[in-house]
């Protein structure tokens, strides 16, 4: 390739061509090599970059390629025939003015409407997986209180291999996986389930301690009145348990608010997603960056202040 023909280049390869040009906006690496009509959209578009033209591919690595599925010739004939009618009439150069024309549109400068639909599935995210978390949760800590050794082995195994696990993970295993059994879920879909099952594992060690804050006095007393198990389990000691982790369950929703962005790396239209959506728009790595981190911080310290509000409320009504 072209960066193998440079004497002592260091290659550094990322994930998104809006995190090189910040890098390269702020010194960090020298030059971006990518391809030509996108180099020219982000040249125009921003007048500390310029672009450099005059460079040999030191082997057949250039040019205009297409992937399809082994087999489609006939696709293939006709897409052959479409790039070489654009290269021949420079549609490409064309192309690249109008856009950045459209980009640089009056009317198109306002990208409110991106961060809040970025807003809203990010709090549709996060406050489904708590909901669903906080059902399963439940579900393996009463599974993990069992008697029944294999039960509370499988429970215990299960919050153990969620904790274990990066959340990203269990988010590509789940979209990639399912879709390998053929249950073809959509990447919302797949990310609140994956985020559900991680979020449940927290959960469940949130329950667990705050049943055990209650002392254990409470279960004979409740037995000694006559009371089974179950209910004094459910009408004694869990309405305790809960008002307890109340303010750990605030916590975990702040958390799942923050680490739903993973979930852009699977295309769901959370605020990272969007944030990079208007960097690619805008050809603006930083100002998206700043605004998109004023939102967090608006999000989870309003909703500390909140739980902090909760919790005082809880300790004085004890």
């Amino acid at each position: 390739g072209i960066a193998d023909g440079i004497p002592n280049v260091q290659k550094k390869a990322l994930s998104a061509v809006n995190t090189l040009l910040l890098e390269l906006k702020t010194g960090k690496i020298d030059a971006i090599i990518m391809e030509k009509p996108v180099a020219k959209s982000y040249v125009q578009s921003n007048d500390d970059l310029m672009l450099v033209e005059d460079i040999e591919f030191f082997d057949e690595s250039g040019g205009s390629a297409i992937a399809m599925q082994e087999g489609a010739d006939e696709l293939t004939e006709q897409v052959n025939i479409v790039l070489k009618d654009i290269k021949e009439k420079g549609l490409m150069d064309q192309w690249v003015i109008e856009a950045n024309d459209i980009v640089n549109n009056a009317e198109t400068k306002s990208y409110n409407h991106l961060f809040l639909q970025g807003l809203k599935n990010t709090l549709l995210l996060s406050g489904l997986a708590l909901l669903i978390g906080l059902f399963l949760g439940l579900l393996l800590t009463t599974m993990r209180r069992s008697e029944i050794t294999i039960i509370s082995f499988i429970a215990k195994a299960i919050v153990e291999l969620l904790r274990g696990t990066p959340l990203m993970l269990q988010i590509l295993i789940v979209y990639y996986g399912l879709d390998i059994l053929g249950l073809n879920l959509s990447a919302f879909m797949a990310s609140l389930i994956a985020v559900s099952l991680n979020s449940s594992a927290y959960v469940s060690e949130i329950v667990r301690s705050g049943i055990e804050s209650i002392d254990k006095g409470q279960m004979e007393a409740g037995r000694s009145l006559g009371l089974s198990k179950k209910q004094t389990m459910s009408k004694i000691i869990m309405p305790q348990a809960i008002r307890n982790i109340l303010p750990a369950l605030g916590n975990e929703f702040i958390t799942l608010i923050k680490e739903t962005s993973i979930a852009s790396t699977i295309g769901v239209a959370e605020l990272m997603y969007q944030t990079s959506k208007i960097q690619s728009l805008t050809f603006e790595a930083m100002k998206p960056l700043l605004l998109v981190s004023l939102i967090y911080f608006a999000l989870t310290f309003g909703l500390s202040l909140i739980m902090k509000k909760v919790e005082r409320n809880l300790k004085y009504d004890y």
